[in-house]
């Protein structure tokens, strides 16, 4: 009786191990799978959105992604990731201008419209920062910040000055008629397509592309060298209440705005951030 009573007791003693040994794999099993799935998931978020795991792979970008204008950077990596009719598109090469540099004023923002292509830049690989902005680059500007990078071609020529044979001529003829410019001339009609933009001119191009074809008339006046009786007066007033711009960088000094000075290239890339959300 006793032999068998300790037998009973080896046997029971077995197969209690047994089913120690099962859940300490199990325990062991599972253990490892959430330990991988926490790497993988923290490997995820490390690496850049677009970024290619595979040299020469192509670039993919997960609509889920929600990235929006003021995601993009220089900072994501050696392409290019263009924000279009809500979708991030990988370029195959990033835009690098060999005249813009880090402490280059505004150098964040001209590198934002780069790569959403507002800009292809003066040259193939430069930016001309300190060029004056013309009237037919304000026309590109604009149309390809609102999401229009190929206008369709007109009918029929609007402007005397600008045939079709002008390389701007679509992104002219769009933004007359969407009401944007009206031109320099109505009789004859010219559009001026050479001449530099004003800062006060750039307050109208820039409010009536946003929508704002007739600014309220404010109560106060903003600016010391923008006087009501300047005919862009509502225009510029409306640019300073949305700070889209504040005269930076006028040689008069903070609190005017210089309304006749021809607005540069790396100015022009501020604000286009500021008045569509680039």
């Amino acid at each position: 009786m006793p032999k068998r009573k300790v037998r009973k007791l080896d046997r029971s003693y077995v197969r209690g191990s047994g089913k120690r040994r099962a859940f300490v794999a199990l325990g062991l099993i599972l253990s490892v799978i959430a330990a991988t799935a926490i790497f993988a998931q923290r490997s995820k978020r490390k690496q850049p959105v677009g970024q290619n795991q595979i040299a020469g792979q192509q670039s993919s970008v997960s609509p889920e992604a929600e990235l929006s204008p003021s995601n993009l950077s220089p900072s994501l990596g050696s392409k290019d990731y263009v924000y279009l009719g809500g979708k991030v598109i990988a370029t195959e090469e990033r835009i690098q201008f060999d005249d813009v540099f880090v402490n280059t004023d505004f150098y964040e923002d001209i590198y934002r419209i780069a790569a959403r292509r507002v800009t292809l830049g003066c040259l193939a690989t430069s930016y001309c920062p300190d060029s004056n902005v013309t009237r037919e680059q304000m026309a590109a500007f604009i149309m390809r910040a609102l999401g229009e990078h190929s206008p369709p071609t007109p009918v029929t020529q609007r402007f005397n000055d600008v045939p079709p044979s002008n390389i701007y001529y679509n992104f002219i003829e769009r933004l007359a008629a969407l009401n944007i410019t009206d031109g320099c001339s109505a009789s004859p009609p010219l559009y001026c397509p050479a001449e530099s933009v004003t800062h006060e001119q750039m307050a109208k191009f820039m409010m009536r592309a946003r929508g704002e074809l007739n600014p309220p008339t404010p109560a106060t006046q903003r600016f010391a060298d923008v006087p009501p009786s300047n005919q862009f007066y509502n225009f510029i007033e409306r640019m300073g209440a949305l700070d889209i711009w504040q005269g930076q960088g006028c040689p008069a000094g903070p609190g005017n705005y210089c309304p006749s000075a021809p607005v540069t290239r790396r100015q022009m890339a501020h604000i286009l951030v500021k008045a569509f959300g680039i």
